[in-house]
């Protein structure tokens, strides 16, 4: 599993620069460094949080019509804009779109950080690709 590590823009300060060099730096609050040493960055695509859900988590997946995925499937189910992101991310990463991370940095804002990591921990599928974690 690849340890998501839910953060603050405060935080990041004390993350090593070895740790970096293998970490892709997802932020959802629009406070994130351009580099400063990070594998790579991304952040939370804008229009994806403005829907709050997308149709598919998966590129290329089925509509709910497919002969192959019904309306309950779990890769066909509307899902938080944050959830879709770190799928697509983590297919990324499989396909060899994007490099190869060990590990990612969510940032949010310190409020927001109990709940998201809450949020992302009743996700099945999240669960089962990442490690969700909070950053003390």
């Amino acid at each position: 599993m690849i340890p998501l590590i839910i953060t603050t823009p405060a935080m990041l300060s004390g993350w090593s620069a070895a740790r970096r060099a293998e970490t892709l730096l997802l932020g959802a609050t629009g406070d994130v460094p351009a580099s400063d040493g990070w594998q790579q960055t991304a952040s939370l695509a804008p229009d994806a949080a403005r829907s709050g859900a997308s149709s598919t988590a998966f590129r290329g997946s089925a509509s709910e019509s497919s002969p192959w995925h019904g309306p309950a499937c779990a890769c066909c189910t509307p899902r938080p804009a944050l959830v879709s992101q770190l799928l697509l991310l983590y297919q990324d990463r499989a396909r060899g779109n994007r490099s190869f991370f060990r590990h990612i940095a969510l940032v949010v804002s310190a409020d927001q950080q109990a709940s998201v990591a809450a949020g992302l921990r009743t996700d099945a599928i999240i669960c089962s690709l990442f490690s969700p974690e909070t950053e003390e």
